[in-house]
């Protein structure tokens, strides 16, 4: 994904709308009322994220700088894992992983309202 937004994408100016060079179609809360999605702006962050533009990333959408930065790292956290035998199946079962999947969640949801009051 990153190497598709280092190649064939540019980011677009207006901090949205990069994902219709891929032949999607336009947000619709942006187009019919203004309003980004909880979604707008993450393509473009991470062809920002994918040029090295990282400080460009985090001002459009930190959610998108920090996929980006996920696309990185988990590779390679996953193949250290699988060479240390962990079981990455159990380890997704482990009691913490709610609370992990709901801080996520928290956060994207921080990275929608502050698309919706800093970066729109």
């Amino acid at each position: 994904m990153l190497l598709v937004g280092r190649f064939l994408l540019t980011a677009d100016p207006r901090g949205h709308g990069t994902h219709e060079q891929l032949g999607l179609a336009p947000c619709l809360p942006m187009q019919r009322w203004g309003i980004p999605c909880p979604a707008c702006g993450l393509t473009t962050s991470v062809t920002h994220f994918a040029h090295g533009e990282w400080w460009d990333s985090i001002l459009g959408q930190p959610l998108g700088f920090a996929l980006g930065l996920a696309a990185l790292i988990l590779p390679f956290a996953t193949l250290a894992a699988h060479l240390r035998g962990v079981d990455l199946g159990r380890a997704l079962l482990h009691p913490r992983t709610p609370r992990a999947i709901g801080a996520g969640l928290a956060f994207a949801g921080l990275c929608w309202v502050y698309r919706l009051f800093v970066a729109s």
